[in-house]
């Protein structure tokens, strides 16, 4: 969950959204990644909690990875934070690699409300607990096993290697900090076709997380664009006091949107004029190299579009942390 310097070799990040599937290959290392491929494909109204049983999920990611370029077939996808639910935990910091694994096991089934056979776990030690520096504070998280088994299917059926299933969450935290350059407490904003997203971050710690659906089907396709980033705004607004009630020792200094292309673009121009708080479009291909075959100029255009895909690739360097490491 950590930005890392470890090279892990080339890695495909396919996000599998409401509307579209995201997809980009990146290589290198964390210090100069370097973009390989991209491709954004339409998708049909689906639920990818059945698992793509009719495969059309699977098909849609076949025709990007082909239109993409890309030459690697090893792949990441992400449950959304909604499906996941992460806890910190003290632990004695005395404790192996391996006492602390069955330790977290022991305490997550205690604290989550799942059954242990439909559990997928992974968890981080973070620093020394502040009120006894004898333990150790660590990061759980948790989904139901059916959450990743559906993403491992639709990889599956393009033809792709799964290595990870992480959660979003933690794959927009490694796409912000490259994308920005603010220290203090700062926010990503997720604008998707059927939700969005509020993640507060400081510097490489989660400090709130959660999302919040639109009514009905998709506002841009529906209502158009002003609606879209209308509804969208308010959401956001109604996240925005939702942190501040949550987290109320820290200020906010800066917001970055993400999402569809024009879609944040809007949105980031109706929040600058709405919130006292600097708000800038996020470019998670920042300071990256770009391989001869591909179109950097459109990359950069649809750069917020590719965010979690972009962190997913990213765990790449990451040493593969994510909530299942598949036997690809």
């Amino acid at each position: 969950m950590r930005l890392s310097t470890r090279k892990s070799g080339s890695l495909l990040g396919v996000d599998i959204g409401s509307a579209a599937v995201k997809l980009v290959e990146l290589s290198g290392s964390a210090e100069t990644p370097r973009v390989q491929a991209y491709a954004i494909e339409p998708l049909p109204a689906h639920n990818i909690s059945d698992a793509d049983a009719d495969g059309a999920i699977g098909d849609a990611i076949r025709r990007a990875w082909r239109r993409s370029g890309a030459t690697t077939r090893r792949a990441a996808a992400a449950v959304p934070c909604s499906a996941a639910i992460a806890k910190t935990i003290a632990l004695d910091a005395a404790l192996s690699d391996r006492e602390m694994e069955l330790e977290v096991a022991v305490e997550a089934e205690r604290l989550l409300p799942f059954g242990e056979d439909e559990l997928a776990l992974d968890f981080e030690p973070l620093n020394l607990n502040a009120a006894d520096p004898s333990l150790t504070d660590v990061l759980v998280v948790a989904c139901r096993q059916d959450q990743i088994a559906a993403r491992e299917t639709a990889l599956r059926q393009a033809s792709l290697k799964p290595a990870l299933v992480d959660v979003e969450t933690y794959c927009l935290q490694r796409a912000a900090l490259r994308a920005t350059k603010a220290t203090g407490a700062f926010a990503v904003l997720d604008a998707g076709s059927a939700s969005v997203l509020l993640l507060a971050l400081e510097d490489d710690e989660v400090l709130f997380s959660r999302e919040e659906s639109f009514a009905g089907a998709s506002l841009f396709e529906t209502g158009g664009e002003s609606v879209y980033g209308e509804e969208a705004l308010r959401l956001a607004e109604r996240l925005l006091r939702q942190f501040a009630s949550t987290c109320p020792a820290h200020r906010l200094e800066r917001l970055l949107v993400t999402g569809g292309g024009a879609q944040a673009a809007a949105l980031a121009a109706s929040t600058t004029a709405r919130l006292a708080l600097p708000v800038e479009v996020a470019d998670p291909f920042a300071g990256m190299d770009f391989a001869e075959h591909v179109d950097a100029e459109w990359a950069q255009r649809s750069a917020p579009a590719f965010a979690t895909a972009c962190g997913l690739a990213l765990s790449a360097f990451d040493d593969l942390g994510g909530l299942h490491r598949c036997c690809a």
